[in-house]
């Protein structure tokens, strides 16, 4: 088994064209808005949802989950492009293995998959559908034979021909590997229960953090020393669970999750307790993402991992977001079977990856970071290259992130010209 190390799209929402980005332990996506970025993020999750939900019934049999929470609501037809073409999706890992299908669905009829293409250590096979009267719209033909068929369980492979199990183990994998959270995040609850039957999981919105934070300092993990390490960095302060829970009630408990200072002061034994919730919006929509990057870098979410984060650095102070983001370096050096997918805006977020890669705690080939453009009616994805000193050499647009030089000159033109007028 591997990581995962490519994703591609065409006819999807913003980008008309075939598109793929690298994967790299880092992935960065820059660009304005409405360029794209955010699409690609959520086709990650929409397709690993698509993959993990075979067995959900839709009222319209369709291939893709559109369940999904990653898209919205969004139908087919709202996801394609043009309408009179197919969505395309291509997954990879390394140069051995991939998978690629186009989907088209059309009115009210069911969705149906028009190709599938699929690369198999050295060789690649290309499938279609089989035009026999009798052949249901699951089989399909080797391109080029009438003899070898493949048949489609959902979205998986069954062949008596061709063992494409190592497929399906990497796309069942896929479907279970994904966390993503939005942009906008929930606020951490004031009180909240711990016990039977509450679930651990950081849904797309930061909910569950709460939850998963105290369950990784009840199992004295390190992720939950690593979420305090950065605490600590931020703002001199880290969560403590050592005191009595508020109730006990049908195997459960109430709790809060309360921040005290790092630095204790022994002549003032009466700590100062500060719920989460109070600590500061940016910590409270960060520590989402702290959370699910350490659990990922010590191996508590499976062993390739892919967290996708849309604008971690929000509501965070450009200091606070450096450290964020040298966080996120830590965790992909920790564990470099993790995947961190990231939109973000951020030129805070940007020079602190320059500088992990001068200082080597990110190297250049674990870092994939890529420009999203929109030209015409259609959005490209163009792949910025970085040298080892952290300069950028190849694909960088030269006027982004020029605003505070934009503005700092408009500001020296404004105050001369009411000198000029004040004379």
């Amino acid at each position: 088994m591997q990581a995962l190390t490519k994703i591609g799209f065409g006819n999807f929402k913003a980008f008309k064209e075939y598109q793929s980005a690298d994967l790299s332990p880092i992935s960065l996506f820059f660009g304005y808005n409405n360029s794209g970025k955010s699409s690609i993020l959520r086709a990650i999750k929409f397709l690993s949802d698509s993959y993990k939900n075979q067995g959900c019934k839709q009222y319209t049999p369709s291939k893709l989950d559109y369940t999904s929470q990653s898209i919205r609501g969004a139908s087919h037809q709202e996801l394609a492009h043009s309408k009179k073409s197919g969505i395309e999706f291509f997954l990879g890992w390394g140069s051995e293995y991939s998978i690629k299908i186009k989907l088209i669905q059309r009115g009210l009829d069911p969705e149906t998959i028009e190709e599938i293409s699929i690369r198999l250590a050295s060789e690649e096979y290309e499938f279609l559908p089989s035009l026999k009267e009798d052949a249901s719209t699951d089989t399909f033909l080797l391109k080029g034979s009438e003899e070898i068929k493949l048949k489609l369980d959902g979205l998986y492979l069954k062949c008596s021909d061709i063992d494409f199990n190592i497929i399906n183990k990497l796309l069942g994998h896929f479907s279970e590997s994904v966390f993503h959270l939005n942009s906008t995040r929930a606020f951490p609850p004031r009180e909240f229960e711990v016990g039977i039957g509450i679930p651990l999981a950081i849904s797309p919105d930061g909910t569950g953090t709460a939850e998963t934070i105290w369950n990784l300092s009840e199992m004295k993990s390190e992720s939950y020393l690593d979420i305090n390490d950065w605490l600590i960095s931020i703002c001199g302060r880290e969560i403590d669970t050592e005191y009595p829970p508020i109730s006990i009630k049908n195997g459960k408990k109430t709790v809060r999750l309360e921040t005290i200072p790092s630095i204790k002061n022994e002549e003032n034994t009466d700590i100062n307790r500060v719920s989460v919730l109070d600590s500061g919006e940016g910590i409270a929509q960060a520590l989402p993402v702290i959370t699910l990057c350490a659990q990922a870098a010590n191996n508590e979410l499976g062993k390739f991992p892919i967290v996708v984060l849309e604008q971690p650095e929000l509501h965070l102070h450009p200091d606070a977001t450096v450290e964020l983001a040298e966080f996120i370096c830590r965790c992909a050096q920790k564990n470099k079977n993790a995947r961190f997918i990231i939109e973000t805006h951020s030129e805070s977020f940007l020079l602190a990856i320059q500088k992990s890669l001068v200082s080597k705690n990110l190297l250049n080939k674990d870092l994939s970071c890529n420009w999203v453009y929109k030209r015409e009616h259609s959005s490209s994805i163009s792949k910025v290259i970085f040298d080892d000193d952290g300069y950028i050499v190849e694909n960088w647009p030269d006027d982004v992130f020029g605003e505070i030089f934009k503005q700092t000159r408009d500001l020296i033109e404004a105050r001369e010209r009411n000198a000029v007028e004040s004379s």
